[in-house]
């Protein structure tokens, strides 16, 4: 449901135990290791994988050696207001005329159609394109985010859309 007051919206994904994650990268797993009704004075569970799953922010350093990592990334650029870019229906990478003109917010989250729920990791996803990503920023955007695991083709080995990104 939308927030017509101008309250915060969480654009997080839930994270179950065993969510699928990138082929070949460690598995998620969430395990209990206290539990109040076993006797234990609180119940804490251990989380254990990749930091590549479900709602993610790729840091510069994700692509470039010498890039910010994580901790680096002001938190204005992931908090305040944005814009849902809905892109569903379209084939192919998702192109600059696709996207609004005229200024945009700071964060650009893009709906290419991925299920809010993943029984096991997609095989087609809708990508971004360089000149999306330049469009985007040319407009203001500082973060763009989307609802597919990557940003690139999934087989890209050279990954131009996270390169553009940063």
């Amino acid at each position: 449901s939308e927030d017509r007051r101008g309250g915060w919206r969480d654009a997080t994904r839930s994270l179950p135990n065993g969510h699928p994650v990138w082929p070949g990268d460690t598995p998620f797993e969430l395990a209990r290791t206290a539990r109040l009704e076993d006797g234990d004075s609180v119940n804490l569970m251990r989380a254990s994988g990749t930091t590549h799953l479900g709602t993610h922010l790729d840091a510069p350093w994700h692509v470039d050696r010498d890039g910010a990592r994580v901790e680096s990334v002001p938190l204005d650029v992931l908090i305040g207001p944005g814009l849902v870019v809905d892109v569903r229906g379209g084939t192919g990478p998702v192109r600059a005329a696709e996207l609004p003109d005229g200024a945009l917010p700071g964060r650009v989250l893009l709906r290419t159609g991925q299920p809010d729920a993943w029984t096991s990791f997609p095989d087609a996803i809708r990508p971004l394109s360089v000149d999306a990503v330049r469009h985007l920023a040319a407009r203001g955007a500082r973060l763009v985010g989307t609802d597919a695991p990557s940003v690139d083709e999934l087989d890209s080995r050279d990954l131009p859309v996270h390169h553009a990104c940063n």
